[in-house]
């Protein structure tokens, strides 16, 4: 369960209906789901459950997945949610705003709570598309905005050249949509990183500092997960880990296999917020942190030699990541992300004093 973000609520719904103040949201749902589902359709029954007993105390989007299916969830307001099966060829990127369309409560590729178009007729909010069936977008959303649409609209630049068309904030882009070409972990991390280059948006060529750019500094982590559906359950799954800013840090494979990390990567971020002392040598996050404000304050004297590195880095893991995972071995797998953990830790601390001497020759 992952790609947990806000949903835009239109003015309409909010004074249509209320929000369920102790129900579920984005912090506990899926915590929930994690611990106690084994696969898609159970984490779907228990979403449905918890929906029709305790509600939403905030609109939210889940994306879940298992080896053989991928599903988007939305929670509205009060108990209204609903969910698409992810159809096998297509692709989805979205910002914060809600997107599923013409909802079929015939098709087995669709689940919602029952009351979901009763209640949206009831309050004379019902939008339909042109074949009869509920726009649960624009029923319960119905306002595009520039910060979460403009990344729908990159992603289909990168992903499917030429489908992109002229930007507009109302503009409804396709989703799900065909990719150009197949994609895969490392397209995703690309697009985690992207400031909109070869845009009227770019920050560093237009000096657009207005907008918020996907691989933005205020990112706290960032993680592609994979699921690939011809090794056992135990082993299937690789959560790409970034921490900071991706721009200027590192995505490192953790398999699901594994036992441990290091410690310094399993320290309790929550431990760490609320103080005021700097811990690069305890706490992994401050580390990277470190090092990418230092690479931010000239991208290209500093930041581009940490870019290519960490680049070269990533190439080793996607050499031998696979052969890893199919070997089966735990215990090697552990061995591998620790050791691994342990060299970028190591790394981050050579380029940061690299780069702080560079300042002072400067």
């Amino acid at each position: 369960m992952t790609a947990t973000v806000t949903g835009h609520l239109g003015a309409k719904t909010w004074k249509a209906f209320k929000m369920a103040p102790h129900g579920c949201a984005e912090d506990n749902i899926t915590p929930l789901v994690a611990s106690s589902c084994a696969n898609v359709q159970e984490a779907l029954d228990l979403i449905g459950r918890v929906m029709a007993k305790n509600g939403t105390r905030e609109p939210n989007i889940y994306m879940l997945a298992d080896q053989k299916e991928a599903w988007l969830v939305e929670t509205y307001i009060t108990n209204l949610w609903a969910a698409m099966r992810m159809p096998a060829d297509k692709v989805m990127a979205f910002g914060n705003h809600f997107i599923l369309e013409g909802y079929d409560p015939k098709s087995p590729d669709w689940r919602a709570a029952p009351e979901i178009e009763s209640a949206a007729k009831e309050k004379g909010l019902a939008v339909y598309t042109d074949d009869g069936k509920l726009h649960l977008y624009r029923t319960y959303d119905g306002a595009r905005t520039f910060a979460p649409n403009i990344r729908t609209y990159h992603a289909h630049r990168l992903m499917a050249p030429g489908t992109e068309g002229e930007y507009h904030d109302l503009r409804e882009m396709p989703n799900p949509f065909a990719p150009g070409r197949k994609l895969g972990p490392r397209d995703l991390m690309a697009f985690m990183r992207t400031h909109y280059e070869g845009t009227r948006w770019s920050q560093e060529e237009h000096g657009r500092e207005d907008v918020r750019v996907i691989g933005d500094d205020s990112q706290a982590t960032c993680h592609v997960i994979s699921l690939r559906d011809d090794l056992p359950p135990e082993r299937a799954a690789t959560v790409w880990s970034c921490l900071g800013p991706s721009e200027f840090s590192l995505f490192i494979p953790l398999g699901n296999a594994i036992t441990r990390t290091i410690p310094e990567f399993a320290a309790d971020a929550e431990k760490f917020e609320r103080r005021d002392a700097f811990y690069p040598d305890r706490f992994a996050g401050d580390a990277f942190y470190r090092l990418i404000s230092l690479a931010q304050q000239n991208r290209e004297l500093y930041g581009k030699g940490v870019r290519d590195y960490w680049a070269k880095r990533e190439d080793e893991f996607f050499a031998k990541w696979p052969k890893i995972l199919a070997s089966g071995d735990a215990a090697a797998m552990t061995a591998y992300v620790c050791s691994e953990q342990r060299r970028a830790l190591d790394d981050v601390n050579r380029m940061a004093e690299e780069i702080l001497y560079k300042m002072s020759k400067n």
